[in-house]
């Protein structure tokens, strides 16, 4: 029960954090919107043109968007959007990148109580790991913050595979650690 105060709690701050840009009509500024939200328009026009968008001709006066770690073509848990509609909005951008955030910081909260941590202890956790330094100074950087999100599901799978001997879990951890690699940034790398 009190692992799941835990992450309710930080459910609820998550939704407070976000609620802040909307009620300020604020998007994630800088390489957010200038590199990787348009990556996602193009590579969303391209789809419902029914183009395979390998080359991006109007970024940099032509860019091969398939050989560019920062293209998101190959981050399926935002290119999943450029299926929606062929010109995804800024918001939905953002809210997809910060729900990345909320996956990590509940994964955090979980690792804390397998750990035996405090309910409180584990939720401060999670609440750090959404809103700390390293999320709140790289969140224009959308690539490095899908990784940095992604590193803790892993982490959790990889623990409970370990503890449980279970050939799922084992095939959740190598999807998510797939996911972290197909993003192929330095973060992704790193861990």
């Amino acid at each position: 029960r009190s692992t799941l105060v835990a992450l309710g709690a930080v459910t609820l701050a998550w939704l407070a954090f976000v609620s802040r840009w909307w009620i300020a009509d604020a998007v994630v500024p800088w390489d957010s919107k200038n590199h990787f939200h348009a990556m996602l328009r193009f590579l969303a026009a391209s789809i419902h043109a029914g183009e395979i968008p390998l080359w991006n001709p109007v970024h940099f006066a032509g860019h091969p968007s398939v050989a560019d770690p920062q293209s998101l073509l190959f981050t399926p848990t935002i290119a999943w959007l450029a299926w929606l509609g062929p010109a995804p909005t800024m918001r939905m951008f953002d809210l997809v990148v910060f729900a990345h955030l909320l996956d990590g910081g509940l994964a955090v909260v979980l690792l804390g109580r397998r750990q035996g941590w405090h309910w409180v202890a584990a939720a401060f956790a999670g609440l750090v790991f959404m809103v700390g330094g390293s999320a709140a100074g790289r969140l224009q950087h959308t690539g490095m913050i899908v990784s940095y999100a992604l590193f803790p599901v892993a982490w959790l799978l990889l623990e409970a595979m370990l503890a449980r001997r279970s050939f799922v879990v084992a095939i959740g951890f190598g999807l998510v650690a797939a996911l972290m690699a197909l993003g192929r940034d330095q973060v992704a790398f790193l861990f």
